[in-house]
C-alpha cells in the first residue's frame, strides 16, 4: 500500500485532493482511534495529502470521555502530516444515550456541534 498507486484507491485520493477542509468523526476503538483509519491515512499520497488542509475533529464514544484520547492520538498524526487542526474539538460521550433517529436528544451536544461548524466555516 505504501507508495503503490492502487487504482481502486484513486477515488479516495481524488476526494481528499479536491477539498481544503475535512471533518473526521472518529469513534473510540480500544481507547484510541480505529486502526483502519490509520491504514487509510497511510494509503494516501505522502507527504502532501493533508499538508495545510484545515481539519475539524469530532470524537464519539459510548463511554464517558467522548474519545478524548483517540482525538489526541489522531491530532499527533495530523500534526506530523502538516495539517491545520481546529482547536475546538467535540467529544461526544455516552452517545447511545444522547442520539436517536438521526438527531441529538441532548441539546448541549447539538449546540456544541453547531458552534464547531460555525467556527470551522470561518477557519
Amino acid at each position: 500500500m505504501y507508495g503503490a498507486s492502487d487504482p481502486a484507491f484513486a477515488p479516495f485520493q481524488e476526494k481528499i485532493d479536491a477539498h481544503s477542509k475535512l471533518i473526521f468523526i472518529i469513534p473510540e476503538y480500544n481507547g484510541s482511534f480505529p486502526g483502519v483509519l490509520k491504514a487509510f491515512i497511510d494509503a494516501l499520497r505522502h507527504p502532501d495529502s493533508f499538508s495545510r488542509k484545515k481539519i475539524a475533529l469530532v470524537g464519539v464514544s459510548s463511554g464517558a470521555y467522548g474519545n478524548a484520547v483517540g482525538l489526541s492520538h489522531f491530532s499527533d498524526v495530523l500534526a506530523y502530516l502538516n495539517a491545520d487542526i481546529l482547536g475546538l474539538r467535540i467529544k461526544l460521550a455516552n452517545i447511545l444515550a444522547h442520539f436517536s433517529d438521526g438527531a441529538f436528544t441532548f441539546e448541549v451536544y447539538a449546540r456544541f456541534v453547531e458552534k464547531q461548524i460555525d467556527t470551522f466555516i470561518e477557519f
